[in-house]
């Protein structure tokens, strides 16, 4: 899963952004609300994310079967937000 910075220097995973694009026809931060100017293809990703993901992989590796189970879709963060 990819995750994407926002202008704002939110992260939110591709799958979660593109939902609210489909359903709302705008894409804001989830978090602050900030209207973004451009389409999720255009929004970077998030290098960091990325590099603690193949550090982390064993343990990362580990915690995905039990969100797997608990039927979370999309990132941690818009799992909180219910944007998922």
């Amino acid at each position: 899963q990819l995750e994407e910075v926002l202008p704002c220097q939110h992260t939110f995973c591709r799958r979660c952004l593109e939902n609210i694009v489909s359903s709302r026809n705008e894409l804001r931060c989830p978090e602050c609300r900030i209207l973004v100017d451009c389409g999720v293809d255009d929004l970077p990703a998030n290098i960091l994310c990325i590099l603690l993901s193949i550090d982390c992989f064993a343990e990362f590796s580990l915690v995905l079967p039990v969100i797997d189970n608990l039927g979370i879709t999309g990132c941690l963060s818009c799992v909180a937000l219910s944007h998922n």
